[in-house]
């Protein structure tokens, strides 16, 4: 199958075929993103050496919510988790946390938030299923009604 790119940003590429969309957690609810699968990609190669080649990026990409979705105060805090191998729950709580808290959003001055994106830097040595964990507080929003989208960025 042949896997097509489209040009986001000057000497990257991102691979529309490795692009989930998934919801966004209720008032002080959790979600989780669908696991991309890095052993699907060409270009990854399993080197568990320390520190291993870098590939690419986990882009995390946030629209942009209002203030009924997002108010004043309240928060999204996105962190990075991993699977060696894939379970029927895919990526969930039990799975393990590469990186902790890594971005942060919260509604303010009466107006949500505007459309935003996070990226982490991803490696050879990285676990072969890689996934978003989002979680809401403040508890007066809902944006389980919205989608962040995750893919992978070459370079």
């Amino acid at each position: 199958m042949a896997t097509s790119t489209v040009p986001i940003d000057a000497g990257r590429l991102k691979d529309k075929q490795i692009l989930q969309e998934d919801s966004l957690p209720t008032a002080d609810g959790t979600a989780y993103s669908t696991a991309i699968d890095l052993g699907a990609l060409a270009s990854y190669t399993l080197n568990p050496s320390p520190g291993g080649r870098f590939v690419g990026e986990l882009l995390i990409e946030i629209p942009a919510l209002t203030t009924t979705q997002l108010p004043d105060d309240d928060t999204i805090t996105f962190s990075i988790l991993s699977e060696t191998t894939l379970d029927a729950n895919g990526i969930d709580g039990n799975s393990t946390v590469e990186a902790a808290d890594i971005a942060k959003v919260t509604g303010a001055g009466g107006a949500g938030i505007s459309a935003t994106n996070f990226r982490y830097g991803i490696y050879s040595n990285f676990p072969r299923y890689i996934g978003v964990k989002a979680v809401a507080a403040g508890g007066t929003g809902d944006i389980s009604g919205s989608d962040m989208t995750t893919s992978i960025v070459f370079h």
